[in-house]
């Protein structure tokens, strides 16, 4: 079963399943220096979704996160969950061609009150203009499970992938309508991966945004790449209606 990679149930219940919650498996923790354009996307001062900061104002995350939810809270500027600056959402934008079924165009946007406080741990990420070429190093980073079926974290980790060709990726989800809108990216024989609660978080290359934490099949299973929506290809929406210059 493919699932988004976004702990809905954590938000009703403590209990949770593989295809319902999984953070970064095969990772470490991070400081948030490492990541300083991380954020965690909270309702109900729970979080559920990783975001990226994108601009002063504005977080990019995953529209599968926030399509039905709407009231928000972005913490930034920490690693720890119980630390770091709390701002409230006052707007979101979610893609005009979000396909829920198929996650294509899963990207979204989320406007703060006022600006970021930016600095050491909370910086603006430049997003890619050009694809990370296939093999290619990209770091994920996250709250998510560390299992497939564990429980969500309190400390940021992250891990390195690598690109998986597209044309490869759609043979291993042969049944699924994986489109140019998405980016895949894994391990040989898995053991590194996001997973649910990771979900709308940065993928990276260098220090340019490549991607958006998107679904799975299961966490860090072999021959299931975890999959991105493709910042490249989605950077003109993304760019438009953050007014980002």
């Amino acid at each position: 079963m493919l699932a988004p990679l976004v702990a809905v149930l954590a938000l009703v219940s403590a209990t949770s399943t593989s295809a319902q919650v999984p953070h970064i498996v095969g990772g470490t923790n991070v400081s948030i220096e490492l990541v300083p354009w991380q954020v965690s996307v909270q309702t109900g001062g729970r979080h559920f979704c990783g975001g990226s900061i994108i601009s002063k104002s504005w977080v990019l995350t995953a529209a599968h996160c926030i399509y039905v939810i709407n009231s928000y809270q972005i913490r930034a500027g920490t690693a720890n969950l119980r630390a770091g600056r709390l701002y409230d959402v006052i707007e979101k934008k979610v893609h005009e061609r979000y396909n829920m079924l198929a996650y294509d165009c899963d990207v979204a946007i989320l406007k703060i009150r006022g600006e970021f406080r930016l600095g050491k741990k909370a910086k603006i990420v430049p997003l890619a203009t050009s694809r990370p070429q296939a093999g290619a190093s990209v770091m994920v980073s996250g709250w998510g499970a560390t299992v497939e079926g564990g429980s969500m974290t309190n400390f940021l980790r992250a891990t390195t992938v690598q690109v998986v060709p597209l044309n490869k990726c759609r043979s291993c989800y042969f049944s699924e309508a994986l489109t140019s809108n998405m980016v895949c990216a894994a391990v040989p024989f898995g053991g590194k991966d996001a997973c649910q609660g990771d979900s709308g978080g940065p993928l990276v290359y260098g220090k340019n945004l490549v991607g958006v934490v998107s679904f799975g099949k299961g966490c860090a299973r072999p021959y299931y790449p975890g999959v991105y929506a493709d910042v490249v290809s989605l950077r003109k929406w993304i760019t438009q209606k953050a007014r980002i210059k």
